[in-house]
């Protein structure tokens, strides 16, 4: 009996080419993985009937002051814009009092960053 010298060949082969495909997706991903959680967070955002805020810029006058981190609660004084997130992602809300500063209050902007909670000030200097 003569055997094929050859006959793992198209085995290897196709190893190598699910190798080479699993880390360009890898690559990728890391790359465009804050990008895609965002368009996902966006998508459940909508389709819980909410509509996701893009945070305009502050008025020159006053400044955002850090409240509590994610999963902490947070006090305001009075009825405050407050916004939720991290690396000019945020989601705002108008609150007053204490609240716990997490997804459950406002949704979740980024997923797998940890993320804060500030308030609008308008007499603070920035």
């Amino acid at each position: 009996m003569k055997r094929n010298r050859f006959s793992g060949q198209g085995l290897v082969e196709y190893a190598l080419i699910l190798s080479l495909v699993g880390m360009v997706v890898l690559v990728v991903l890391s790359l465009l993985g804050p990008s895609i959680g965002h368009i996902f967070s966006n998508v459940t955002i909508t389709l819980s009937g909410e509509t996701p805020q893009v945070v305009p810029p502050p008025p020159p006058v006053g400044a955002w002051i850090f409240c509590s981190n994610e999963y902490e609660d947070c006090t305001v004084p009075g009825t405050k814009n407050v916004r939720y997130g991290k690396n000019e992602v945020f989601v705002t809300r108008v609150l007053s009092g204490t609240f716990y500063c997490g997804n459950e209050t406002f949704g979740d902007p980024l997923i797998s960053v940890v993320k804060e909670c500030d308030y609008w000030d308008p007499n603070a200097n920035p």
